[in-house]
């Protein structure tokens, strides 16, 4: 993103996407584990993992939103400069999973799963990331000419194509479609956050600035009813037609606490901080919560998950910042020689 035009709000709804991430991952090995604390029949780990089920979609909805404001480029060089990004660590931390959850002896069948993600349970989301930035000088197209148009016709699409997930889960439709890891099931998200970059972000974020306390009461209720919703399907995934709804009001949220805690310089920086290692944080974070996992201490009821979080999120952050920072210094000295050549 251009620094010149970049809004902080949107650091803030990075941060609670990469949280929200994080969460997922942890509370999923506890959310059918027995519990002396509970409400309406949910414990801690399943109502923390559905509360936080917009954290992938937001990550989505930011995707399309930062591309906004970057200047236009030709197809060549938006393709080239996005995949250059993204693609190595992407390749490289799948080759990472694959080679950890195989005691890096089998390598059959290492190339579908570069190319669906399925590396790891999460890597899908950049597969279907880099599937976007394929079809994004598209979108671009359609979105700055008919704004609500495509996003109406995106969202159909979505809701199409995660039904159909649904019923075939169920036995209703047949299966075999890799829906999952297709951008079409998605595409909802990235057009939303394209549409909202045509429609004023910045308005947006001070009307959500002067109504945080609403949006804060409205969406702690969604919360619940998202999770009990989940509770009585018995659907835990993030193929639900609720979160076109539960996702936006988390990201006016977001954008809320943004515009309201912008400015105080501390806050600021330290958010900011986080908001650049969300990245490596999204890919190395299961890879140590495997770690963890090896040791009992983190095994367990409640407060093993608990303890989980508390040593995951920091250690994934230092790990992150580790990483980011030696990628760093290799840049600067290729770059170095580079110019002395």
């Amino acid at each position: 993103m251009d620094k010149k035009n970049r809004m902080p709000e949107l650091d803030y709804v990075r941060v609670l996407a990469m949280i929200g991430v994080v969460v997922i991952h942890v509370t999923g090995a506890f959310v059918y584990q027995d519990s002396a604390h509970t409400l309406w029949g949910m414990n801690l780990a399943f109502l923390f993992n559905q509360v936080v089920r917009f954290a992938v979609p937001i990550f989505m909805v930011l995707s399309g939103l930062s591309l906004g404001f970057g200047e236009v480029r030709s197809c060549g060089q938006f393709w080239k400069a996005r995949f250059i990004k993204l693609l190595p660590p992407y390749l490289v931390w799948s080759l990472l999973y694959w080679g950890f959850y195989h005691r890096f002896q089998s390598w059959e069948g290492v190339g579908s799963a570069l190319l669906w993600g399925t590396s790891s349970a999460h890597l899908y989301f950049i597969a279907i990331t880099l599937q976007f930035y394929l079809f994004y000088p598209l979108l671009r197209r359609l979105t700055d000419r008919w704004p609500l148009q495509t996003l109406l016709a995106a969202v159909a699409v979505s809701l199409a194509c995660q039904q159909y997930v649904f019923y075939a889960g169920t036995g209703f439709l047949p299966g075999g479609l890799p829906l999952w890891e297709l951008l079409p099931t998605w595409a909802a998200y990235f057009v939303l956050g394209m549409a909202l970059h045509q429609w004023g972000l910045p308005k947006l974020c001070r009307w959500c600035g002067k109504n945080l306390p609403f949006l804060a009461v409205l969406s702690a209720l969604s919360a619940l009813v998202y999770a009990y919703e989940s509770r009585l399907t018995g659907s835990l995934d993030s193929l639900k037609w609720q979160l076109f709804f539960y996702t936006p009001l988390i990201l006016l949220l977001s954008l809320g606490l943004g515009a309201r805690l912008k400015g105080r310089e501390e806050v600021d920086r330290a958010v900011s901080f986080l908001a650049k290692r969300s990245q490596t944080v999204f890919f190395c974070h299961v890879l140590l919560l495997e770690c963890l996992r090896k040791v009992s201490l983190f095994n367990g009821g409640m407060k093993a998950m608990l303890l989980t979080f508390v040593v995951l999120l920091p250690l994934s952050i230092l790990a992150a910042w580790v990483i980011d920072g030696a990628l760093g210094g290799v840049k600067s000295a290729l770059a170095g020689v580079k110019d002395q050549k």
